[in-house]
């Protein structure tokens, strides 16, 4: 629906787990249960910074098999999380793709009706006919090297600078702009997690009336508070996450910065049905019931 991007990944032939897709996060993070009764060797690496920019120690180990869908990596560095760190709406999630799998040079889409997220050499992939296109421009800020991808939106009139994040469902805006851009505050609980697994909890959600980010514009979107302290916060003002691309098939081409948006085309139901292994049935939410007894006669 509107959530997170997520898939289903075998490690070492076991699984499936369920993995949360980050093109933001630099390394692919996994649970320790993943890891657990297994023979890799696990050190310790580099400390990691959170969203609070503070810094975790880490422990590190290599794959030699994972595979989502059709995509096999034999050789893979990852980083271990707190066990249930990414866990989020009450579902089990097991680790997040990053960046080391989602890689620059390749080009990232993915289609919430087929159910597919996809990766796409430069040479095999083709401008989707249709498709609204937005281009972003790259700011990055030490100490953190990874860079901001950002594109220049109306919140509500009010010009702001704002991050594609595609690893995360709710838009965000740093506090100082909810005001300037008139946002109406409401409650609500959200649990944040960011790309090591360290969550914050949002208790209040502002409602824009109107975003428009170059021709794409979306009615009622509502942003989290930006908490990210790691960047410098005269570099950009916040986000724009799945939210914002809800009714859009996405393709997004690193190499050349270009976001591809195309409006979602209506699934029919005995395709829906279909991906989740239903058969298929005629008329609208049908069931077929049987009753059986497991009582002696």
């Amino acid at each position: 629906q509107g959530g997170r991007l997520l898939t289903p990944v075998y490690v070492e032939g076991r699984g499936p787990y369920l993995f949360a897709i980050d093109p933001d996060a630099p390394l692919t993070t996994v649970d320790p249960d993943v890891l657990r009764n297994t023979d890799f060797r696990i050190w310790m690496g580099p400390r990691r910074t959170d969203e609070q920019d503070t810094t975790h120690p880490t422990f590190y180990t290599r794959l030699t098999h994972l595979k989502a869908g059709d995509l096999t990596i034999s050789l893979l560095l990852v980083a271990e999380a707190d066990a249930h760190a990414f866990d989020t709406d009450g579902r089990r999630i097991y680790g997040i793709l990053g960046r080391d799998v989602i890689a620059d040079s390749l080009v990232f889409g993915f289609d919430r009706d087929r159910g597919v997220a996809w990766l796409q050499t430069q040479e095999a992939f083709k401008a989707p006919p249709g498709a609204q296109v937005l281009d972003y421009h790259k700011v990055r800020s030490e100490p953190v090297a990874d860079p901001r991808k950002l594109v220049t939106a109306k919140v509500d009139g009010h010009e702001l600078d704002l991050h594609l994040d595609f690893g995360e469902a709710v838009s965000q805006l740093y506090p100082p702009q909810w005001q300037a851009a008139e946002l109406k505050p409401v409650d609500w609980h959200l649990s944040l997690v960011d790309s090591i697994g360290k969550r914050h909890d949002v208790d209040k959600l502002g409602i824009a009336q109107q975003v428009t980010a170059q021709g794409i514009t979306r009615d009622g979107i509502a942003f989290a508070p930006y908490a990210d302290r790691r960047y410098l916060y005269h570099l950009f003002d916040g986000t724009l996450a799945l939210d914002f691309f809800q009714p859009f098939d996405v393709a997004v081409n690193w190499n050349t910065t270009k976001v591809y948006a195309t409006p979602r085309k209506t699934v029919a139901l005995a395709d829906r049905l279909a991906r989740w292994g239903f058969p298929a049935c005629t008329e609208t939410g049908c069931v077929q019931l049987s009753l059986a007894s497991t009582a002696e006669n």
